[in-house]
């Protein structure tokens, strides 16, 4: 009996990596970019979560406070990286409380367009998988 070779399937292209850069300079991210001081509240624990952060400049304290009045650093971050970004995990309100502890140049990128383009990007499929991931490198990091 003769055997018949199968084709192979055509592969797909290559899918372009994300570029972080490319995505903070689009014209339609909302890129407000704020200045603040030393001290400064950035947003407050208990305070409606549309929004994530990426801090330009600076540094930035993340602390939680408990319902005895006792308060937590949860974490210090610096310039590059991503806060606030549980919104995009379905957090309705802010979990923490961040505090500029230097002088920062912030950058608010609204969750509607952050959403829409992280489904345009195509090695980041979901928002849930990137935040998922931001959170398991920073709960890595040593302080």
């Amino acid at each position: 009996m003769a055997t018949t070779r199968r084709k192979a399937a055509p592969k797909k292209a290559a899918k372009a990596p994300f570029d972080l850069k490319s995505f903070l300079t689009k014209t339609d991210v909302g890129n407000a970019v704020t200045s603040f001081g030393p001290n400064d509240v950035i947003f407050a624990q208990g305070d409606k979560a549309a929004a994530i952060f990426y801090i330009r400049e600076g540094k930035v304290k993340l602390s939680v406070v408990s319902p005895q009045g006792k308060e937590a650093v949860v974490a210090i971050l610096k310039e590059g990286d991503f806060f606030g970004e549980g919104c995009l995990a379905g957090q309705q309100v802010r979990m923490a409380t961040a505090v500029a502890i230097s002088d920062c140049s912030i950058m608010k990128l609204e969750k509607a367009v952050v959403v829409k383009l992280l489904h345009e990007q195509s090695a980041l499929p979901t928002a849930s998988s990137v935040t998922c991931s931001h959170e398991a490198s920073r709960s890595r990091k040593t302080w």
